[in-house]
């Protein structure tokens, strides 16, 4: 897909550049308020409004890493919870059936 308008210059760092941009009159209004409201100037506040999306954008995404962390960690907790429960089940299952035994027992249930 070929791109319209000017090739992109990269930006050096530490440098402000100029950035066009269209944008409609309702956006505008908006910024010109809030630029108002805060005592800056409108491109200082359009600055400090794209800078928040991408801060957003970033700690959405350390979140759902963090999260994807999460659900691994719980995942391998299963299994491993799994496995030491199907390890073990038949040493379970027969020390319960030998507490219900000795239960029976001790009560005189199943003795004629």
């Amino acid at each position: 897909m070929h791109r319209l308008g000017r090739p992109l210059k990269e930006a050096a760092e530490g440098h402000r550049v100029m950035l066009g941009l269209r944008v409609s009159a309702d956006v505008k209004n908006k910024l010109d308020e809030a630029a108002r409201k805060s005592g800056r100037s409108q491109s200082q506040e359009a600055e400090i409004r794209l800078q928040k999306t991408f801060d957003a954008e970033e700690l959405a995404m350390m979140m759902f890493q963090r999260d994807q962390n999460l659900v691994e960690y719980f995942r391998d907790e299963m299994r491993r919870f799994a496995k030491a429960i199907t390890h073990h089940t038949p040493e379970l299952l027969e020390a319960a059936e030998q507490e219900a035994r000795n239960q029976t027992d001790m009560f005189g249930y199943g003795k004629s």
